[in-house]
Parts: C-alpha cells; sequence; structure tokens
C-alpha cells in the first residue's frame, strides 16, 4: 500500500506541475491582451487628436479668410469689381464652409466606427478575460484539492510506517521473549537428572 501511496502521491504532484504551467499560460494570454487594448487605446486617443488638430487649423484659416474677405469688403465697397471679386470670395468661402462641415461629418464618422471597435474589442477583451479568470479558478480549486489529497496521502503512509514499525518492535520483542524463555529452560535441570 505504501508503494500505491507514493505513486498517486507522484501522479498528483506531477497534474499540479502541469496546471500551474496551464495558470501561467492563461495569465501570459491575459496580460498580452492587456497590451493590445492598451496601444489600441492609446492609438484611438493619437487619432481623435490628430483629427481635433487637423479641424481646429481647418476652422482657425476659415476664420482667418472670413476676416480678410470682411476687411476687403469694407474697405473697397464702392467699386464694382472689388464686389464682383467679393461676391467670388464668397462664394469660395461657402465651398470651404462647406468642405469644412463635410470633413467635420467625416471625422465624426471615423472617430464613431473607431470608437465602437474599440468597444467591441473592450468587451472581447473583458469576456476572454473572465473566461480566463474563471479557468484558472478551477484550476486553483483543482490544485487545493490535490493539496489536499497528497496530505491526506502522505498521512496515510506515515501511519503505515508506524504501524509497520510497531509490528516489527511487537516481532522483535515476542522474539527477545522466545530466546529468554528458551535460555531459562536449558539452566532448569533436567528430570533424568541426579534426583
Amino acid at each position: 500500500q505504501l508503494v500505491t501511496v507514493t505513486a498517486e502521491r507522484d501522479q498528483l504532484t506531477h497534474e499540479i506541475r502541469n496546471l500551474h504551467k496551464q495558470v501561467k499560460k492563461a495569465e501570459g494570454r491575459a496580460e498580452a491582451c492587456d497590451n493590445r487594448l492598451r496601444k489600441s487605446e492609446r492609438a484611438r486617443a493619437t487619432i481623435k487628436q490628430q483629427l481635433e488638430q487637423a479641424l481646429a487649423f481647418s476652422r482657425e484659416l476659415i476664420s482667418d479668410q472670413e476676416t480678410l474677405l470682411r476687411q476687403l469688403a469694407e474697405r473697397t465697397h464702392e467699386t464694382t469689381h472689388v464686389v464682383r471679386v467679393g461676391s467670388e470670395n464668397a462664394v469660395r468661402m461657402d465651398t470651404l464652409r462647406s468642405k469644412l462641415k463635410g470633413l467635420e461629418r467625416g471625422a465624426k464618422v471615423q472617430l464613431d466606427v473607431l470608437e465602437q471597435r474599440m468597444k467591441a474589442q473592450e468587451a472581447g477583451m473583458n469576456k476572454a478575460k473572465a473566461s480566463w479568470a474563471k479557468e484558472m479558478g478551477k484550476l486553483k480549486s483543482a490544485i487545493k484539492e490535490k493539496d489536499a489529497t497528497i496530505e491526506q496521502l502522505q498521512q496515510e503512509r506515515n501511519k503505515s510506517k508506524e504501524e509497520v514499525e510497531l509490528v516489527w518492535e511487537a516481532v522483535a520483542a515476542d522474539t527477545q521473549r522466545v530466546k529468554e524463555a528458551v535460555r531459562i529452560a536449558e539452566l532448569l535441570p533436567s528430570d533424568d537428572g541426579d534426583g
């Protein structure tokens, strides 16, 4: 039985090592996903910042052009030629404003799409992390159970050793008693003696 208990203990120890390896792999996958998520979030923030800067620059450019147009119209309002030029500039400004609005709409659409992708990716990562956490919880529970089994088997092995030692001690004591009885018997006078 000692051999069986030892073999079971070794098997359980091997299983626990494998479970620890699986836990480390799951933790590594979770960390890699966290890193990818952080990189995606940084990329989203960078793109959003660049779009906001481009829109701010476009608005500033439009504002400067409108200011120049007003100054030009105020100073040269009396000339038909300037009025015509001003009208052409006004048309160009309307075109620029329309383009700016289109750019803003396009940027908003891109940001919305990016935001949806990031949310979907984040939800996927959270789901994966929850799954890995559940898996690691099961593995740790299995490890705890195996540890308890090993402890029980070790106690049984120690108890068996103690029982074997007690048996050997009893055998040794009985042997000693038999030897002592034989020695005493040899010292006793024989019935065929001088009596």
